[in-house]
């Protein structure tokens, strides 16, 4: 999964978050990337930045873990 963000904050030109080199022994299942990023730690740290208190509101369950702000928005 392939995830964009558009917003004139945005640290842009680079991939954010571990992408495994195309290779053989990198295949999950031996015929695709494993997934290396909850996607609602980039979405998590976007909604804290824009104000959202509590984001187990927007996802039940989840907790946003300081190591995985991915630092997609500049400051």
């Amino acid at each position: 999964m392939a995830q964009f963000t558009f917003s004139g904050r945005v640290n842009g030109g680079r991939v954010h978050g571990k992408f495994p080199r195309v290779s053989e022994e990198n295949l999950l299942e031996g015929r695709d990337l494993p997934v290396t990023t909850d996607f609602r730690d980039p979405v998590g740290e976007i909604l804290t930045r824009l104000g959202v208190p509590d984001l187990t509101r927007v996802f039940p369950g989840y907790e946003l873990r300081p190591s995985a702000v991915v630092g997609a928005l500049r400051t």
